[in-house]
C-alpha cells in the first residue's frame, strides 16, 4: 500500500511542477503493483497490501485524490471525479513513466505514460477529454501517453518515437526497481534520487540529496551519553552535524537558549508509551537548561494556567524543570554532565528511565561510531514503536486543544491491523561529498512509525491533500473534570 502511496505523492509533485520556472527536470517510474505482485523480493509487502485493511485505506485515498484532482484541474468537481476515479486504480496497478522538463527561459512541459489494455486506452481517452482540459491523450503501441504543455509538447514526441523503436517510452533500467525518482524542480531545491525495491522479507530504499552549495556540516567524534540510555530498547536515534540548520528554524529561536546541538539522540524504551527521551550536546548545557526551565515556569505556566494542563515546577534536585498534573505522563527537562560532557536532557516520563542498568548494546554503538561521515543513524521496532507514538500523539493533541484522529478512522485502523506485522527499520544518512547526502532504508513497508503515523493523519485531512487532520479538523472535546483515555489507543496484547 505504502509504495503505492508514495507513488502517488511524487506523480501529485512532478504535475505541479509544469508551472515551475527554469531548469527543471523530474523524471518517476512506477512498476505497477500488477508486476509487483509478481516479483519474489515483494513477498512480504505484498502480504501486507493485500490485507482488507489496505484495500480500505487505498480506496479512501483514491477517492479523496479523485476529488483533489477534480478541483484543481476542472470546475465540475463532482462529476469530473467520478471519471478520474477508475484512472486512479490503473495508476496503482500499471506501470507508467512520468517526466517534467523545463527548458531556462521555455514553457514547462509534461509527459506522462501508463501501460494500458485497448479498452483501458479507450476509458482514459474518454474520461480525460471529458474531465481534464488542456491536456493531450495520444496511443502509443501497449501505452497511453498524457501530455500538458504550452505549444508543441517535444517531450511527448520524443517518447512516441522511442515508443515506436524499443517499445517503452524510457530505456529500461538494469535493476528492476518498484519505484524509481529523480526530482530535480527548481533553483533552491536540492535535487532528489530515490529508488525503492525489496529483498522478499524487506523494502530497501535508497536515494541522494543533492544540494547547489557544499554543507557546512560538523562531524565531529560521537559523544553518546551511554549513562543515560536504558534497555530495553524500542528505537534509537543519533545525528550530528545539524546544529546550525536547526538554529535557524524558528521553533528553536522560541527557545531563546542559543546555538542547537551538533550531536542529539533520541531513544525509546518497551514498557509504557511515553518512556521516550532525548539528549543533546551542549556547551553550558546546565546554564541553558536553566535559562529554558525559566521560560517554562513564566510562560509555559501561563500557558498550563489557561488551559488547566498541570503546572510546571523546578526539579529538587539539579537544573531542571518537571510539568506535573498532565495525564499519564510527567514530562522533564534538565541538564546532565557525563565525561567531562554537557547535555540538556529530558523525556516524556523521568522516573522510568532507570529501571535497569543494561545501556546500548554494543553491536549498535560500533555501527554508529565505524562510520566517519554517518549524519543520521535511527533504529526501531517499527511495531512497538507505532503503538507509541499513536497514544502519545493523540495525548497531545488533547493536550494542545487539537483533534484526534479518529478512533473509527479508515487509516486509525489500519495502523492497529498492520502494527503487529512490523520488523525493525534502519535508516542511515551519510555525507557522500561536500554538497551529498546519501540514504537507505531497511524496512518492512518503507516508512518509520513516526512516518507512517503522520501519513495517516494527512489521509484523513478534510483538506487532503493538503495539510493534516490535526490542524485542518474541527477539535474534538478537551479534558474536563474527567481525563479519558487518548481515543484510539490500541489495546494492550
Amino acid at each position: 500500500m505504502n509504495i503505492g502511496r508514495k507513488a502517488l505523492i511524487v506523480y501529485t509533485l512532478l504535475a505541479g511542477a509544469v508551472a515551475v520556472s527554469a531548469e527543471t527536470s523530474s523524471r518517476l517510474h512506477w512498476l505497477g503493483r500488477r508486476q509487483l505482485a509478481a516479483e519474489t523480493n515483494a513477498a512480504r509487502f505484498m502480504d501486507i497490501w493485500k490485507l482488507p485493511a489496505s484495500a480500505r485505506l487505498e480506496a479512501q485515498l483514491l477517492d479523496k485524490l479523485a476529488q483533489a484532482a477534480a478541483a484543481r484541474w476542472s470546475g465540475a468537481t463532482n462529476i469530473a471525479a467520478a471519471r478520474l476515479r477508475p484512472l486512479l486504480d490503473d495508476l496503482v496497478q500499471a506501470e507508467s513513466y512520468a517526466e517534467v522538463r523545463h527548458a531556462t527561459d521555455q514553457p514547462g512541459q509534461l509527459a506522462f505514460a501508463i501501460r494500458l489494455s485497448e479498452a483501458r486506452a479507450r476509458l482514459w481517452e474518454t474520461n480525460i477529454a471529458a474531465a481534464l482540459a488542456g491536456f493531450e491523450v495520444k496511443r502509443a503501441g501497449d501505452w497511453t501517453l498524457i501530455g500538458k504543455a504550452t505549444g508543441t509538447n517535444a517531450l511527448l514526441a520524443e517518447w512516441r518515437e522511442r515508443i515506436a523503436k524499443a517499445g517503452a517510452p524510457v530505456a529500461k533500467a538494469a535493476t528492476n526497481f518498484w519505484l524509481e525518482a529523480d526530482v530535480n524542480m527548481a533553483a533552491g531545491w536540492p535535487r532528489v534520487f530515490l529508488t525503492v525495491t525489496g529483498d522478499g522479507e524487506n523494502v530497501l530504499t535508497r536515494g541522494t540529496v543533492g544540494f547547489a552549495k557544499p554543507l557546512d556540516l560538523k562531524l565531529e567524534p560521537w559523544c553518546i551519553p551511554t549513562n543515560l540510555i536504558r534497555e530495553p530498547l524500542i528505537g534509537f536515534a543519533a545525528t550530528r552535524g545539524l546544529g546550525a540548520a536547526l538554529s535557524e528554524t524558528a521553533f528553536w529561536q522560541g527557545t531563546q537558549i542559543g546555538v542547537a546541538p551538533e550531536q542529539m539522540f533520541f531513544w525509546a524504551q518497551a514498557g509504557l508509551p511515553f518512556q521516550a527521551y532525548f539528549a543533546g550536546l551542549l556547551p553550558d548545557a546546565t546554564n541553558r537548561a536553566e535559562r529554558l526551565a525559566e521560560r517554562l515556569l513564566t510562560h509555559g505556566n501561563n500557558w498550563a494556567g489557561t488551559n488547566r494542563m498541570g503546572s510546571f515546577e523546578r526539579m529538587p534536585v539539579g537544573h531542571g524543570v518537571v510539568w506535573k498534573n498532565v495525564p499519564f505522563m510527567a514530562p522533564f527537562l534538565q541538564s546532565a554532565a557525563i565525561r567531562q560532557q554537557e547535555y540538556v536532557y529530558g523525556g516524556l516520563l523521568q522516573m522510568a528511565n532507570t529501571r535497569t542498568n543494561a545501556t546500548l548494546p554494543a553491536a549498535l554503538l560500533t555501527q554508529i561510531i565505524s562510520t566517519p561521515d554517518l549524519v543520521l543513524y535511527d533504529w526501531e521496532m517499527t511495531g512497538p514503536r507505532m503503538e507509541s507514538w499513536l497514544h502519545v500523539g493523540q495525548l497531545f493533541r488533547v493536550i494542545f486543544r487539537r483533534p484526534q484522529l479518529p478512533a473509527k478512522s479508515v487509516s486509525l485502523e489500519w495502523l492497529r491491523v498492520v502494527a503487529p506485522k512490523l520488523g525493525n527499520a534502519v535508516t542511515v544518512v551519510r555525507q557522500t561529498a561536500p554538497s551529498q547526502l546519501a540514504f537507505s532504508r531497511k524496512s518492512t513497508v518503507g516508512f518509520t512509525a513516526l512516518e507512517l503515523h503522520l501519513l495517516a493523519d494527512w489521509a484523513e485531512s478534510p483538506d487532503f491533500p493538503e495539510g493534516l487532520h490535526t490542524f485542518r479538523a474541527t477539535p474534538n472535546a478537551v479534558f474536563g473534570t474527567k481525563r479519558p483515555l487518548p481515543s484510539g489507543a490500541m489495546p494492550k496484547k
